[in-house]
């Protein structure tokens, strides 16, 4: 379903983020975990007002880091603003509902050179690869419910020494890569992810697992704000608010002043 591998090994993608659906079979006892597991992160009602959002995604390593990638996006309309640090970073505003339109997209580089043409489209791709990836990362248990997932309750096993259900994600015809796999580990109780196991499209169990840990309040949205390994990998969000009114001014790109500058894409 989802891993655009940018740069880090566990990378994922999402699907389209929109409204929910069951799939072509459903198994009700897993369309009722999901259902709990949403309504343990929010609920419905919190989840579509949730119009804006901005955060940024981090990635700790250890000796490896990367980040942070500044998001900035409108959920009613599909606007999204990915900011890419550095030197050779660029700031890329794009329409994730028409991800491949370079009409709808702006991207400027760190030294403020507008792009045009092939450099754009890649600049698009990898923008839109991070929206899908990163977003995802943040916002998956609210997603559990969408168009093209397919569900299985998998019963209880042990996640870090503690009771969890686990429910079970495939994919299909949604997202970059629809052969990945994802068992979202649930507090019996709360219903709240402990983490989550996942094996990616062409790869081989065994599964990758991360703990969830951080779990604040958005607007309503109880969102995990770090992950990590037992190997003490991190992937982490900062600045993250819902709703707040600077996210669509910062949608707005900048006037064309010059004519596009064709620099290539980093």
């Amino acid at each position: 379903m989802r891993c655009a591998r940018l740069a880090v090994p566990a990378l994922l993608s999402v699907m389209a983020l929109t409204s929910r659906a069951e799939g072509p079979a459903v198994d009700p006892a897993a369309r009722k975990l999901a259902e709990q597991e949403l309504a343990a992160h929010g609920g419905a009602a919190a989840w579509e007002k949730a119009r804006y959002f901005r955060f940024e995604f981090n990635v700790d390593f250890g000796e490896r880091k990367m980040g942070p990638f500044g998001h900035f996006w409108d959920r009613y309309t599909g606007r999204y603003l990915v900011v890419t640090p550095g030197e050779t970073g660029m700031s890329v505003w794009l329409d994730v509902n028409a991800p491949k339109d370079v009409s709808k997209a702006v991207a400027v580089t760190a030294k403020g050179e507008r792009l045009s043409g092939e450099a754009l489209e890649k600049a698009l791709a990898r923008a839109y690869g991070r929206f899908i990836n990163d977003s995802y990362w943040l916002l998956a248990p609210l997603k559990a419910v969408d168009p093209g997932v397919h569900l299985s309750a998998e019963g209880e096993r042990d996640f870090d020494g503690r009771k969890a259900e686990v429910l079970k994600l495939t994919f299909e015809g949604v997202g970059l890569t629809p052969g990945d796999a994802y068992w979202h580990f649930l507090d019996p109780t709360t219903k709240r992810m402990l983490g989550w196991e996942y094996v990616l499209q062409n790869t081989q169990p065994p599964a990758t697992r991360w703990t969830w840990t951080d779990v604040a309040d958005f607007a309503g949205l109880a969102l995990s704000t770090t992950k990590k390994t037992a190997d003490g990998k991190r992937i982490f969000f900062t600045n993250v608010s819902v709703n707040a009114p600077d996210v669509a001014r910062a949608l707005v790109p900048p006037p064309a002043t010059a004519a596009p500058v064709a620099t290539p894409a980093p």
